[in-house]
């Protein structure tokens, strides 16, 4: 797993999906194998679509008037695809284990990765579409409120 991150970080995208395909064959119950997943699917995605240049963000005029590429479908897929997988797994974790830190934190960043990709599809921003966020009842305690618990 870290070195799948290490590959996202180096822009590898292809080698951390390798890698995470690999982890998740060898503990396919963990959420966080394909949380990590849909993360390497988005930033392949904002790499690809030329967001990751930092070039876009010393020049407003350079950002404004950059090509503007169409999302990938098939990688828009493969992103829900691994997001609903790690959703399901974590819930299923966290019934039997309402308090699996791994659990919580795979539904906190699939929610955060879930909002970062509908923030960065160009057309679902200007259509005014929205993330729609359902709390999710862990045991007796609301995912919002372990995550305040454990940040503060």
């Amino acid at each position: 797993m870290d070195q799948a991150y290490r590959s996202m970080y180096n822009l590898d995208f292809s080698g951390a999906q390798q890698q995470l395909q690999e982890w998740e064959q060898s503990q396919p119950s963990e959420p966080l194998g394909p949380v990590s997943q849909a993360a390497s699917y988005l930033f392949a995605e904002l790499d690809r679509l030329g967001s990751l240049q930092s070039q876009l963000f010393v020049n407003d005029q350079r950002f404004e008037k950059r090509r503007q590429l169409a999302p990938d479908g098939q990688t828009k897929w493969q992103f829900q695809n691994a997001l609903n997988r790690a959703t399901t797994l974590a819930v299923n974790k966290l019934a039997d284990n309402p308090s699996s830190a791994a659990a919580m934190l795979s539904v906190t960043l699939a929610y955060g990765l879930k909002a970062d990709y509908a923030s960065a599809d160009r057309k679902a921003r200007h259509a005014g579409h929205s993330v729609r966020w359902p709390w999710i009842q862990c045991a007796t305690t609301p995912i919002w409120l372990w995550a305040l618990k454990t940040i503060f």
